[in-house]
């Protein structure tokens, strides 16, 4: 789960994370607030190793270079995108119909070699508009597929804004509190269906969100799916990222951007005229979303939707297409409201679900071992979100929010090698170190 595609790498507009952290939760390496734990058995794994190349020393040019994999592109435009070019043969086209007619669809990966025990389950999924098919999802199978760590399956779901979501369920969802319940429901078919042990979360950037969210619905119903959660690059503010790339997006003439601009702006979020800097970044935020629109939006909704009409969508359309879309999901909620349905969060319409959603709104809600990594010199969106959330998670002991210094958006392999995520993931895939997060560690095998 090392890199993301190139040209959303380039944007952190399209798969937004969050740059840096100066809050009281963000801890620095050398600090053991927790000593003799399993969380600092993690902490102390966050603490970086020196810097692999000069170039990350500068988190645009980590973020890009972490990406650039060029077996792994974007398929053709119009072309219905193929199989993740790893072992593909193995991997199963995973899709379910949740209680409310939702459709959700990835890939799954299960162990294939005979095991005395139950194994678990990870759940991943990789932030604003990717889906199974993307270079994210065959790299993160390469890093499963290679991992010495337990046994265990991996399931890569499309996120919601996703072409094969829409193509299913004729709109969008932002994600957070929503994809939460839908990842809540699917993991409890994998108990039932295959008897996993125990379930795993990984989110990069908007899929932070869900992580967060998850951990927190699980606990509220008391259902006691999810073990730990990893949220990396979170995107912890839907309103202002990628709300703010979207709300400087052009549309047609006499048309309004329906996207409000953000509550608080910044250097990297800020007006398109603040530094030549900001407005080239702008510029390529607009090359980005519009590219995913045409080469991963439409032909995933095309591989759903087989024998279909073409889906066209012209980029003057885009940012109201985008809000339609969502704006369409949330009616869906209010109109089919569970009772189970945490009153927290509001369905009214499309701006008070984000409003009532930002996670430094729940953060401090988690008792599930959770942590949130994002880098200092991250480019996509202000520093202070993540900063926000950082404090709001400061005198919760589940919440492990760390920053460092380099990594840029999910740039971490080309800043600090290959191996620093391995191990994160492979900790926090540790029943050792989760039963122990807080309490004495007996036996944490540190691979």
């Amino acid at each position: 789960m090392r890199n993301i595609s190139v040209i959303a790498a380039l944007l952190g507009a399209v798969n937004l994370a969050i740059v840096g952290c100066a809050g009281r939760s963000s801890h620095q390496p050398g600090e053991s607030p927790i000593p003799g734990t399993g969380r600092q058995v993690v902490l102390e794994a966050l603490e970086p190793p020196e810097l692999q190349s000069q170039a990350a020393r500068k988190g645009v040019l980590s973020t890009i270079l972490s990406s650039i994999d060029p077996s792994r592109l974007f398929r053709g435009s119009g072309e219905a995108p193929k199989r993740v070019e790893t072992d593909a043969a193995d991997l199963e086209q995973f899709e379910l119909q949740l209680s409310d007619g939702t459709v959700v669809g990835g890939l799954l990966d299960t162990w294939d070699e005979p095991t005395e025990q139950p194994l678990p389950l990870w759940i991943a999924s990789f932030g604003l508009l990717p889906d199974r098919w993307g270079s994210e999802s065959a790299k993160a199978f390469d890093l499963y597929r290679t991992q010495e760590g337990m046994p265990s399956h991996m399931l890569v779901l499309d996120h919601p804004t996703s072409g094969a979501f829409y193509g299913n369920n004729a709109m969008l969802s932002i994600g957070s509190y929503d994809d939460a319940r839908m990842w809540i429901e699917v993991a409890e078919y994998f108990k039932e269906e295959m008897n996993v042990s125990r379930v795993h979360l990984v989110g990069i950037s908007m899929s932070g969100q869900t992580v967060v969210h998850a951990l927190i619905e699980d606990t509220r119903r008391g259902l006691g799916l999810f073990a730990s959660g990893v949220a990396i690059s979170i995107a912890p503010d839907f309103h202002q990222a990628p709300g703010a790339q979207f709300s400087r997006l052009e549309t047609r003439a006499g048309i309004e951007n329906p996207w409000p601009p953000p509550a608080v702006e910044s250097p990297a979020g800020g007006p398109a005229d603040d530094s030549d800097d900001t407005a080239f970044l702008h510029r390529l935020q607009s090359e980005a979303i519009w590219t995913f629109m045409t080469e991963r939006f439409i032909p995933s909704y095309q591989a759903v939707r087989l024998g279909g009409p073409t889906l066209t969508i012209e980029r003057p359309d885009v940012p109201v297409f985008l809000h339609a879309g969502m704006e369409a999901r949330v009616t869906f909620l209010r109109e089919n409201m569970p009772e189970n349905w945490n009153p927290a969060f509001s369905v009214d319409n499309l701006e008070a679900f984000m409003a009532t959603t930002r996670t430094a709104a729940v953060i401090d809600q988690v008792t599930t071992p959770l942590v949130l990594l994002s880098a200092r010199d991250d480019p996509a969106v202000s520093r202070h979100l993540f900063e926000e959330v950082a404090d709001r998670a400061a005198d919760d002991p589940w919440v492990l929010a760390y920053q460092t210094p380099h990594g840029g958006h999910f740039g971490f392999d080309v800043a600090y090698g290959p191996g620093y995520l391995d191990r994160i993931l492979d900790l926090m895939g540790d029943p050792h170190v989760v039963h122990s997060w807080t309490g004495p560690v007996a036996d944490i095998a540190l691979r």
